[in-house]
């Protein structure tokens, strides 16, 4: 029999899928924190087409696939998981508004221990509500997650992120979900709102497209010769920010 396996027929669904999207014309709040030479090129997709590895739209698809789950898996259990895919951007007269936004996971209600405090004094806590960020990382993280402390010191790139939607939003409290993808263990971490990754999140999307409507790339974050994230499984746009310099 001479026919294609059938992973031929799943890893196709991904490349058929990932071909029929639009092209950028914004700056997304989840590529805030990475590298701000690849996120300028993503918005410059005629000059600098990406180079998406299989592996890169597996993982992504994993990804995509256990946020549902746990959306899922809490609101069958009684937690109300509000504003699923929102849509978030800045304010109507900053300068990122409309230029920078993205898609939250979700908002959940916090917990009676985070929101004292919240409320008028004397009174019982008012319903304040998180920002959910759920994340599906591969063997280890976890590990590196209890070292850390906290998702924003183990990976800085999701808190910046995460916290640009809270400030967004005006949520004080960000609430992880971390999936170690290898064996289905979830950690839940909570973190109070951090401005100081917020603002790094701003200065780095007024950088990327200041220096688009310059006409010019930003510089590299990371060092291809020793960063994990200049591997190609990881930047769609190795190959282009080499031929282009430091």
């Amino acid at each position: 029999m001479n026919t294609p396996s059938l992973m031929h027929y799943l890893d196709e669904s991904l490349t058929c899928a990932e071909a029929a999207e639009d092209p950028r014309d914004y700056l997304g709040i989840s590529q805030l924190g990475r590298c701000a030479r690849a996120s300028g090129m993503a918005l410059k997709p005629d000059v600098y087409p990406a180079a998406v590895q299989l592996e890169s739209l597996r993982f992504w698809h994993e990804g995509h696939t256990a946020e549902d789950d746990i959306v899922a898996r809490l609101q069958r259990a009684g937690c109300p998981v509000y504003s699923r895919q929102l849509k978030v951007t800045f304010p109507e007269r900053h300068p990122l508004h409309e230029r920078v936004w993205g898609h939250i996971d979700g908002e959940v209600p916090l917990v009676p221990a985070k929101a004292e405090g919240l409320g008028v004094a004397g009174a019982a806590p008012r319903l304040d509500l998180a920002i959910l960020e759920i994340k599906s990382l591969r063997a280890g993280a976890l590990k590196k997650l209890a070292t850390e402390g906290t998702v924003s010191q183990a990976w800085p790139q999701y808190g910046i992120q995460a916290h640009t939607y809270a400030l967004c939003r005006g949520r004080h409290w960000v609430a992880f979900l971390v999936k170690d993808r290898n064996d289905g263990t979830i950690v839940e971490c909570w973190e109070s709102f951090r401005a100081d990754l917020a603002e790094s999140g701003i200065a780095q999307g007024l950088r990327v497209l200041s220096d688009l409507d310059a006409g010019q790339l930003s510089g590299r974050d990371y060092n291809p010769g020793s960063d994990w994230q200049c591997r190609k499984e990881y930047c769609q746009f190795r190959d282009h920010c080499l031929r282009a310099g430091a």
